[in-house]
């Protein structure tokens, strides 16, 4: 249900989605990740921490977008966080 692997020096989320499974919640913070790719298919995450990361893309948000039961991300100390006015920006990659 809940999987710390913060600090752990990953950087790529390929495929991750066949070893989660149901998942809830993700630490992910303090990794070399740049893309989020991998997590788009985690449709039972609820709470995603993935600060500290090398995302810079704004797009790269689009790929948790879908995910239904999302409530909770968190990208502080990432290079997207030092965008102006990044949250409103981040949210529209939600839709409605």
């Amino acid at each position: 249900m809940h999987l710390d692997l913060s600090y752990n020096k990953l950087s790529s989320l390929e495929g991750v989605h066949t070893k989660l499974g149901n998942i809830k919640t993700l630490n992910l913070a303090g990794n070399l990740l740049d893309s989020l790719s991998g997590l788009h298919k985690l449709y039972s995450l609820v709470n995603l921490d993935v600060s500290d990361n090398r995302i810079e893309q704004m797009e790269e948000v689009r790929n948790i977008g879908s995910l239904a039961y999302l409530e909770h991300v968190a990208l502080l100390k990432s290079p997207l966080s030092i965008i102006p006015d990044y949250q409103t920006k981040l949210l529209a990659q939600f839709g409605e």
